[in-house]
C-alpha cells in the first residue's frame, strides 16, 4: 500500500502547460517590445 506509486504524474502535463504558457507571455512581450 504505497500512495506514493498509485499517484499518477501530474507533474509532466502541468510541467508542459507552464512551459507553453511561459513561452507564449515571452513571444507576447518581445512583440510588443519590438513594435514599441
Amino acid at each position: 500500500t504505497e500512495p506514493s506509486h498509485a499517484v499518477p504524474e501530474p507533474s509532466t502535463g502541468a510541467l508542459l502547460l507552464l512551459a507553453i504558457i511561459l513561452l507564449s507571455f515571452c513571444r507576447f512581450g518581445w512583440r510588443l517590445r519590438t513594435r514599441l
